[in-house]
């Protein structure tokens, strides 16, 4: 059997398809290393300030400066070198690498969102049943509701309550859900939930 040059070229193809596609590299994550570096580099003069009358490199934006720029170089790098790949290769394997990608970082992403949500949520049915609902969520997205877990989730958050308020004494403002109880039950709901 005789391999000709279009077994060659198709088979070169395949392995770089394969590479972006599977590869033990994460693009996105020096895409998004390069976006991130780069933004905080824009934002550096206005977030830090400059003391008159001391040298150029004492200044204290001189060790970000340095850090960001050379995180920024070599993540710009990075994804030039993978762009001039992702172009020599056929249109229809973006997509493939994107699906590819967006599904191994979809549990990251939700539950960073899950979060932000938890975290907004807090101001509005307080500590005690944002943390409740938002373990009882992470479980049912872990398949692990249960009865046995669930009583593990309510104990987590009694503890949870416990710690911050008792241990640390720290104390939440105000929860709008809790305004339309009387008032004993709203002071002693936003003391102690």
């Amino acid at each position: 059997m005789k391999i000709t040059k279009a077994d060659q070229s198709r088979s070169l193809k395949d392995i770089r398809v394969t590479s972006i596609l599977y590869g033990n590299e994460r693009y996105p994550f020096y895409i998004g290393i390069l976006l991130i570096s780069f933004a905080l580099l824009l934002f550096l003069p206005s977030q830090v300030t400059t003391m008159e009358g001391k040298n150029w490199y004492l200044q204290p934006a001189f060790g970000p400066i340095i850090g960001l720029s050379v995180m920024t170089l070599f993540s710009f790098i990075y994804v030039c070198r993978v762009l001039i790949k992702a172009l020599k290769t056929h249109p229809k394997y973006w997509i493939e690498y994107l699906y590819e990608g967006l599904s191994d970082t979809r549990v990251p992403i939700l539950t960073c969102l899950l979060f932000y949500i938890y975290i907004k949520s807090i101001g509005i049915l307080g500590f005690f049943l944002s943390t409740l609902i938002f373990i009882c969520t992470l479980l049912f997205l872990t398949r692990l509701i249960n009865r046995f877990w669930l009583s593990m989730s309510l104990i987590a958050t009694i503890i949870i309550i416990l710690i911050f308020r008792v241990s640390l004494g720290l104390w939440m403002d105000n929860v709008w859900l809790y305004e339309f109880f009387p008032i004993p039950i709203s002071d002693f709901l936003n003391k102690y939930f």
